[in-house]
């Protein structure tokens, strides 16, 4: 079939843009497991960071629906306690730990081809359930935009010397393998800060490597690889500590950060962020920018900041 050849595809690129945000919500539904209308509280107010998305809600492990359906029609709470454990999306689900596509089946809400994506929710290593995420295959993009490679200048004006633009020898953009998979790095991140006691890590998008500081040994960093941090193995080295005092980052500030981070590096040729860090501790944004720019500041500064602030300032150099 056309279509699923197509997803075929894209499944790798999609789950680059889904899976961070399922993460996050999953993180957040976890610590008020037992409250449901918080839980769908939670659903509604995250609902618009996932981009594609049809409907949202959370099953526990026996396939039973704990949440409301949140649609952008709104909440229904009429889908509560609802058996789904026959859905083509449940199927041997309880031994998956990490995020996941489901293969195209039609949905017996809308009878289109649909895809879910599912996130297992957990809790202080205690699996809990899945959050759910309802995609139509027709409102999915058939061609998802990839970072574009940068050349050096040299190897811009070997293959095209009249129209290689003038760009200072000090600014050689090159993505790395860090770029690609950012959305599922800073997830991890978020995970391990939420639930596994890093208060500080520092990622540096130029050579891959990301540093972290664990409450349990706060005098010596990790230094981990792009690869260990696309592990969802990684936490296990690591143990679960509750997210509390003395962080003095709240969990949305901590998503927003790194979506911040991630805008910032792809923001502007010219200038971009080449290293950040995050303390959650003293609540202070350390930002390093491709023209040597250095910066420190409070969490709720970076946030309420117009990123377009960090690319004028490089044109106000000039």
């Amino acid at each position: 079939m056309w279509v699923k050849s197509t997803l075929g595809e894209q499944r790798k690129l999609l789950t680059g843009i889904i899976e961070p945000s399922l993460v996050s919500v999953a993180h957040q539904c976890a610590l008020v497991w037992d409250d449901i209308d918080q839980i769908d509280a939670i659903l509604k107010a995250q609902f618009s960071n996932t981009p594609y998305l049809q409907l949202l809600y959370i099953i526990d492990k026996e396939g039973k629906q704990v949440s409301s359906n949140v649609s952008p029609c709104g909440i229904d709470v009429s889908y509560r306690n609802q058996d789904l454990s026959r859905r083509p999306y449940a199927v041997s689900l309880a031994p998956k730990r990490c995020f996941s596509l489901s293969s195209v089946y039609i949905s017996q809400t809308t009878g289109r081809p649909s895809i879910s994506a599912v996130q297992p929710v957990m809790n202080e290593s205690k699996f809990l359930g899945f959050l759910i995420g309802d995609f139509d295959i027709r409102h999915l993009p058939l061609n998802i935009p990839q970072p574009r490679p940068v050349v050096s200048l040299s190897q811009l004006q070997e293959e095209n010397p009249v129209a290689a633009p003038i760009i200072p020898p000090t600014v050689k953009r090159i993505f790395s393998l860090i770029d690609q998979h950012r959305y599922k790095i800073h997830a991890m991140l978020e995970k391990l800060i939420l639930e596994h006691g890093i208060f500080h890590c520092t990622v540096n998008y130029t050579n891959g490597q990301i540093a972290l500081w664990h409450f349990n040994d706060p005098y010596r960093y990790h230094l981990h690889s792009v690869e260990d941090l696309l592990d969802c193995n990684l936490t296990n080295q690591y143990p679960y500590l509750d997210y509390a005092e003395p962080a003095t980052v709240t969990a949305k500030q901590i998503c927003e950060c790194f979506g911040r981070f991630s805008e910032l590096r792809m923001q502007s040729a010219d200038t971009y962020l080449c290293s950040s860090s995050l303390n959650v501790v003293n609540g202070m944004i350390e930002l390093t920018f491709s023209d040597n720019h250095q910066q420190y500041l409070p969490v709720k500064t970076f946030l309420t900041t117009d990123l377009k602030h960090y690319s004028e300032r490089q044109a106000n150099y000039g």
